[in-house]
């Protein structure tokens, strides 16, 4: 299925303190790369790239997805211009895949590879001072849009997770 991909990028800023904050990192890691996805629709959508968002981490995790068959290091995130402007998009782009739902998070490292005591080791101390660092927001801009082809729902399990944490479900 073909659907359109509304998405903000990490501010220059966020990205050097991501840089330095995991710069001994023991694996492939290209931060230019990564995003957050605010929507997937098959309506149009319209960026405005003058758009800037505050977030603050959460903690870093590997996640699994059966519908992908892959693993992702995931960093979820906490914004409320984010969710504002989710639900200013969905009023005339309903989302694709989740219904109502949505959770911010960057996909640091799609396709991650299987983990080794010394990624464990490294990731939970880079979960530990991005969660601790409440005082270091992350700011993302250059809202876009990309249409991009789906072959199944991504993050399904992230989603059914995050959706059963925060509604009992």
């Amino acid at each position: 299925m073909q659907v359109n991909e509304l998405l903000v990028i990490p501010s220059q800023e966020t990205l050097e303190y991501l840089a330095t904050t995991m710069s001994a990192c023991p694996f492939d890691l290209n931060l230019t790369k990564t995003f957050v996805t605010l929507n997937l629709s098959q309506a149009e959508m319209t960026p405005d790239p003058d758009r800037v968002y505050k977030a603050t981490a959460g903690s870093l995790g590997v996640w699994y997805d059966q519908s992908t068959g892959y693993s992702s290091l995931i960093l979820p995130l906490l914004s409320e211009s984010m969710i504002e402007r989710v639900a200013e998009v969905r009023a005339d782009a309903p989302s694709a895949f989740y219904g109502d739902h949505w959770f911010a998070f960057m996909v640091l490292v799609p396709d991650f590879p299987p983990l080794s005591r010394r990624f464990t080791g490294f990731l939970n101390s880079v979960s530990d001072s991005l969660a601790m660092a409440q005082n270091a927001p992350l700011f993302f801009d250059a809202e876009l849009v990309r249409t991009t082809e789906v072959h199944a729902v991504p993050f399904a399990d992230y989603y059914s997770a995050q959706i059963a944490r925060h509604y009992g479900r």
